[in-house]
């Protein structure tokens, strides 16, 4: 189906569908802290074809291709049906009308239970787990050379369980994460990784006060802007951060301690202080019976990640032009305004996006991409800046 310039092509059970004027709407999200990509679909079945022939039966495999046909974008994402639902009848005599679907990976569908054990790096180990992907996936080398163990656990169980252990010397500190994007792609990788990447898009908002923005077709410009909070409580996790365990001898020993008030930060950046009158000196992040050297690796790994959530503490949400190279994982460039019209130091910059949604709707013949992005910490701010000492 081609609607100006959005092509979509569906496959189901690899066979291609036409669905001509019928169209499809649909909706696809990916998220740097959720495993799996997501989809929902809306088709338009007015003959009553594809449910009478059962087409749609669950667990039928589900391929669409989408995107911008000019500039050769297109997402190809692979899926199989979790649900289908008549959600709009049109006929009395047969089933027929609008039909709603739920798309998951074929990855967790195919899993089974096994016990088997490995003596390896956890960045080898999930290599081997996710051969199903070939070449599109990205593994980011770890240490933690050690003994793990999957005992009567599915594929994506054990891989779970590895990340939350997973360091490297490369990732300057910073949390492991694993997710497959909205384009199919698996990442295995720590934040640095995905901070240190150039931004594929530059994004911009024009304050409305300035006056009012060109009504013609920008891809590059941000339609809806939203600050977001995730909360103090969600971040407590950065004050007085302090990682514990017991020796052989049974002493208490303070293994490491860092506090967001004096944030060693990375090429000389600090983060943004969220408060400075929070005391959470008694939290113990992690707990070892035996300090023991090989697992020395194990244990940085886990401090670390259990930071993840609340890694990047400053946060929007936007929504712009439909754009399928938008995606979770990936960097872009904002340049926003002040109220008096110059670019703001506050809120331009480089940011992350943890979340990103692909929105089309067939009776409109038009989509949008909804994105959430966030940064660690604030750049360039200037030395005027009302605010400057409550944000460095």
């Amino acid at each position: 189906m081609k609607s100006g310039d959005t092509l979509v092509v569906v496959e189901i059970d690899d066979k291609e569908i036409d669905f001509f004027s019928d169209g499809i709407s649909f909706s696809f999200s990916s998220n740097i802290y959720k495993l799996f990509n997501t989809g929902t679909v809306t088709i338009t079945d007015s003959t009553g074809l594809m449910l009478e022939s059962l087409m749609l039966e669950k667990g039928s495999k589900f391929k669409i291709t989408y995107g911008l046909e000019s500039i050769g974008v297109l997402n190809i994402s692979d899926f199989v049906i979790e649900k289908c639902s008549l959600a709009q009848s049109t006929s009395s005599d047969f089933l027929a009308g609008s039909v709603d679907l739920t798309l998951f990976s074929p990855w967790f569908i195919n899993q089974s239970q096994k016990s088997i054990s490995f003596h390896d790096r956890i960045s080898n180990i999930v290599n081997i787990k996710t051969n199903i992907f070939g070449p599109k996936k990205y593994i980011s080398d770890t240490g933690n050379l050690d003994y793990w163990y999957q005992s009567l656990e599915v594929d994506v169980q054990f891989l779970r369980r590895l990340v939350k252990f997973a360091w490297s010397e490369n990732a300057s500190g910073t949390p492991f994460t694993m997710f497959i994007n909205n384009a199919g792609f698996f990442n295995f990788c720590h934040m640095r990784h995905m901070l240190d990447q150039t931004p594929i898009k530059e994004l911009y908002w024009k304050n409305s006060s300035i006056g009012k923005q060109s009504d013609q077709y920008d891809d590059k410009r941000i339609a809806f802007i939203r600050k977001l909070d995730d909360g103090l409580s969600h971040s407590f996790k950065y004050f007085n951060f302090k990682q514990f365990s017991i020796d052989e001898n049974g002493e208490l020993i303070i293994d490491s301690q860092f506090n967001i008030k004096d944030p060693s930060g990375y090429k000389n950046k600090n983060i943004a202080v969220l408060g400075t009158n929070i005391d959470y000196s008694d939290r113990i992040s992690t707990f070892d019976l035996f300090k023991r050297k090989e697992q020395e690796e194990n244990r940085k790994g886990f401090a670390i990640n259990e930071t993840l959530h609340s890694f990047l503490v400053d946060k929007y949400m936007l929504i712009v032009p439909f754009d399928p190279n938008l995606d979770a994982g990936k960097m872009v460039s904002i340049a926003a305004d002040t109220i008096d019209g110059e670019q703001s130091m506050r809120h331009s910059g480089n940011f992350l996006i943890e979340d990103c949604r692909h929105v089309y709707d067939a009776a409109k013949k038009s989509g949008f991409t909804q994105i959430i992005i966030g940064r660690r910490g604030i750049d360039n701010i200037s030395s005027n800046y009302i605010n400057r000492e409550k944000l460095i």
